[in-house]
């Protein structure tokens, strides 16, 4: 079974609270006893620093102001208040903003190469990255005014054991900035160049700023070894024949997923050629390999944890019907961008269905569960005996020899695109494995199953159809699989082309 597939509907979360709109600020006991300050002189914009709103307010008093996200403001009043005297651009209007709701405007921050408009579970993600040094950080807004510093911090310790440690950056009244009001410094430069020196208060010093572009995954799966002290386990969100997946929280700051294994010494062997290949795909529309658990048992797997489940039972609920077929057609893009890159290394997933990809936000895929993947040898076969895996997605030359190759995935890779216009139909309703498998050895083929909601015109059935090929050399790569989908139109749209 697809390891997460078996998500429930209220598990699914915000990656942090600094995804949101925050809470504002408590109103200061000098600002709700005291009138606001009076209407400033029609000074030049220039003359006062300006902040972006990074989320909607609406103003709940008289001496609020509200506005939009991305409005442009002028902040009137002292900085390092929690609410900000402000002139909004546009309307000219004034009033009370909540400063954790708006970015202010300086360009020596911003212009920092650690800079990163990020939140706070964002630059945990980062950070928290196994094989990175300590004393790496990120430059970001502060979800309570601001800015702050991001710092990978190691356990004094535990080995493998890093948090990531959160530091406001402020500006005082007179313009300086600081972490710390007793220590201020004229630009952020100085500030940065103090805490390389020495850590003076910080958990470490600061060693350079998280890179851009991001560095890449590490080589080898020992320099993703994480101590599993960082994890507590949630609920179970998945499970197959030899593994339990669980929600869990990173060093309670991010949520993650964790593959636990249950013990098995033969099973032990593939877990670790799971995570190995999992590494080595690394890739935007592949699941994301966090960090291994490997020194004692349970063995563990950590792996980002995508917030819509399998993609089978994506396309069988609310969010999932409601796709027309341009949507199908852009996830079935990046899944064919995935098995091109997994064509690329000579691996073979032998797993490919709805139920083993996951969809995170925005309807994004990421190919999944790697159980069953192996690597190609020179002539591009992988030869596997009396080992379980899904007849119905799997070809004849498979079934009946064992015998894998890429173009094994192609085929499977047609039956995922028939789940995808079905919105998560059952392959061969009704047959059982053997009796699909039969049929399709003497050549039968699923029916178009356009009709309906169900929107398949004859051009998306027929690259189905070449996938099926009954002759492995037939059927299309997945390179070229990726070129007919990014060419191909639905039947409207070639209709309204021709009428144009």
């Amino acid at each position: 079974m697809a390891d997460q597939q078996n998500r429930k509907s209220n598990t699914s979360r915000k990656a942090s609270l600094d995804s949101v709109r925050p809470k504002k600020p408590p109103r200061d006991d000098e600002y709700a006893q005291q009138p606001p300050p009076p209407t400033p002189p029609s000074l030049p914009v220039s003359e006062y620093p300006t902040a972006r709103a990074l989320h909607a307010y609406t103003a709940e008093s008289a001496d609020e102001l509200d506005f939009k996200k991305d409005d442009v403001l002028d902040i009137i009043s002292d900085l390092s208040k929690g609410w900000w005297y402000a002139r909004r651009h546009r309307g000219n209007k004034l009033g009370y903003v909540p400063s954790n709701y708006v970015l202010l405007n300086n360009a020596e921050v911003t212009q920092q190469p650690g800079w990163m408009e990020i939140t706070r579970s964002e630059a945990d993600k980062l950070l928290l990255q196994p094989g990175l040094p300590e004393g790496l950080f990120v430059l970001r807004p502060c979800s309570v005014g601001c800015y702050s510093i991001s710092l990978r911090v190691k356990h004094l310790t535990k080995p493998n054991f890093y948090s990531v440690q959160h530091y406001r950056m402020s500006i005082t009244s007179a313009g300086l900035f600081c972490i710390s009001p007793e220590v201020t410094f004229h630009s952020v430069g100085e500030l940065l160049a103090h805490y390389a020196q020495t850590a003076d208060g910080m958990a470490c010093k600061l060693l350079k700023p998280y890179p851009q572009p991001p560095p890449p995954p590490p080589a080898d799966l020992s320099q993703l070894e994480v101590n599993r002290d960082c994890f507590v386990l949630l609920e179970v969100i998945g499970h197959g024949s030899f593994s339990e997946v669980h929600q869990a929280k990173w060093n309670n700051s991010i949520f993650v997923a964790v593959k636990t294994l249950k013990p098995n010494m033969e099973a032990e062997q593939n877990f670790i050629q799971e995570a190995r290949l999992l590494l080595k795909a690394h890739h935007p529309h592949v699941l994301q390999i966090m960090g291994v658990c490997t020194d004692r048992e349970p063995l563990y797997i950590v792996t980002e944890l995508m917030a819509n489940g399998s993609l089978l039972n994506y396309l069988r609920k609310d969010k999932g019907v409601l796709l027309n077929i341009e949507h199908l057609l852009r996830m079935m893009m990046q899944l064919v961008e995935a098995m091109a890159h997994l064509e690329s290394l000579r691996i073979v997933h032998r797993d490919l269905r709805a139920a083993n990809v996951l969809v995170g936000d925005d309807a994004r895929v990421k190919l999944a569960d790697f159980g069953l993947a192996r690597e190609l040898d020179d002539a591009g076969l992988y030869t596997g005996q009396g080992e379980k895996f899904p007849a119905k997605w799997t070809p004849s030359e498979a079934v009946t020899k064992g015998r894998f190759t890429a173009k094994s995935d192609v085929w499977s890779f047609g039956v995922v695109m028939w789940e995808f216009v079905t919105y998560g139909g059952v392959p061969y309703q009704g047959l059982q494995n053997r009796e699909a498998v039969e049929l399709v050895s003497k050549g039968y083929r699923m029916p178009n199953p356009h009709g309906g909601h169900i929107r398949c015109d004859p051009s998306l059935y027929q690259i189905m159809l070449d996938c099926w090929s009954a002759s492995p050399e037939k059927r299309p790569t997945f390179a070229k699989l990726k070129d007919q989908l990014k060419a191909y139109a639905p039947e409207k749209h070639r209709a309204s082309r021709r009428r144009v």
